[in-house]
């Protein structure tokens, strides 16, 4: 199986936003732009930036948000926040198509200014046709 490491094509960070190896993406996505910048230093807009750079790259890939088989969502202050996902994530994925979820609450994500506030890993599948 040829595993294929895909870049933001029109940017400048050195990390890629996904792997897919044969009909299985795997994605980490954050609220940081193509350029490496931290679109908001609010909770709500990151996550909302990192589900829409989900949606398109999956989109992208020939597989759609509604195939995510798994995620994990990273918080930094889970106790605040955590309230606050599911009607963000209603927005992009529907009660019916949700994934199996994981939130972990942690310290600090990669050291950024403003500071990233939650991050998003997730597999999904590319439907046979």
């Amino acid at each position: 199986m040829k595993k294929e490491v895909i870049f933001h094509p029109d940017g400048t960070v050195p990390w890629p936003r996904a792997v897919k190896a044969g009909n299985w993406i795997s994605i980490v996505a954050a609220g940081v732009d193509a350029k490496g910048v931290v679109v908001s230093a609010d909770f709500e807009a990151q996550l909302d930036f990192t589900y829409s750079e989900m949606k398109k790259t999956l989109d992208s890939l020939g597989s759609s948000i509604d195939n995510i088989v798994q995620m994990t969502i990273y918080l930094v202050d889970m106790e605040r926040d955590i309230s606050k996902v599911s009607a963000i994530r209603k927005k992009y994925i529907p009660d019916d198509k949700f994934p199996a979820v994981a939130a972990i609450g942690t310290t600090q994500l990669a050291p950024m200014d403003p500071p990233l506030l939650v991050e998003i890993s997730c597999s999904a599948i590319i439907p046979d046709e």
